[in-house]
């Protein structure tokens, strides 16, 4: 049931994701006003390096009617989120266990969203922390500088996304029903990039990905298609990619649109 996601576009159901040997994903920012949070976010703190940690969300059905679970996504595979039951009774509660698994130094903050059969808009949970290295303490100054020494290090041997174009300007549509546009993902560092995540931040896109996978120094080619009638009077849009690269976690690609007055 657990799928990678994208955690914050606005988008619609006509927009589509199509990325190349993957699924596709989707993260609306909108969440339930019925089917609602105790805590949406939980600080775990910290953890140890390569110690998977859990947390607990609960959440509540505050319709007047038995609503169902039909899909729970994060926005990393490096999360796993799971309920024993989906259907929720009128006034019940559902625990949601989300699982880290620490194989990153350093802060991090997963999004797991949760998809009802009201609508498409989902509940956002988030979990957050910070992981160290279980070999060093952190009880005096030196220490601590171990630790940022460590995290320097792990930030020197990670992928660095580039995106070239990232901002473009498309003319007016005119007679055009569509225009297709394209840019490149180059990973400039030292190790295998992960796009795990696509967020629209209109309706009117449809965006293909090469691979979402992408080795250091290489690339992927990425094609979006802006549709006319769908865009409207819209003069920005563009999509975000979640990556991860500890430096940009989050990366877009901006658009502005000329229209005709």
């Amino acid at each position: 049931m657990d799928r990678n996601i994208d955690d914050r576009g606005l988008y619609s159901r006509a927009a589509k994701i199509v990325l190349a040997l993957c699924t596709t994903i989707i993260i609306p920012l909108e969440g339930y006003s019925q089917l609602v949070a105790h805590n949406n976010v939980i600080d775990i703190g910290k953890v140890y390096y390569e110690s998977p940690v859990t947390a607990s969300f609960a959440i509540e059905n505050k319709y007047n009617h038995e609503i169902e679970i039909k899909d729970i996504r994060t926005n990393c595979g490096c999360v796993v989120a799971s309920v024993k039951n989906k259907h929720i009774g009128k006034g019940k509660i559902r625990n949601i266990s989300v699982t880290y698994d620490s194989r990153m130094l350093g802060h991090f903050e997963k999004i797991i969203a949760i998809y009802a059969d009201e609508n498409d808009s989902p509940l956002l949970l988030r979990m957050k922390g910070i992981v160290v290295d279980d070999s060093i303490l952190v009880s005096n100054k030196s220490n601590k500088e171990k630790i940022t020494q460590q995290l320097d290090k792990d930030i020197e041997n990670a992928p660095k996304i580039v995106i070239l174009p990232e901002k473009m300007v498309v003319a007016e549509f005119g007679n055009k029903k569509k225009i297709c546009l394209k840019t490149n993902i180059f990973n400039r560092g030292k190790s295998t990039l992960e796009i795990s995540s696509v967020n629209l931040m209109t309706e009117g896109i449809e965006v293909s990905i090469s691979s979402r996978r992408i080795k250091a120094r290489g690339y992927a080619k990425v094609k979006i298609t802006l549709f006319r009638d769908l865009i409207g009077n819209k003069r920005t849009t563009g999509l975000e990619l979640f990556t991860n690269d500890p430096e940009n976690e989050r990366k877009a690609i901006n658009i502005k649109i000329k229209q005709d007055d």
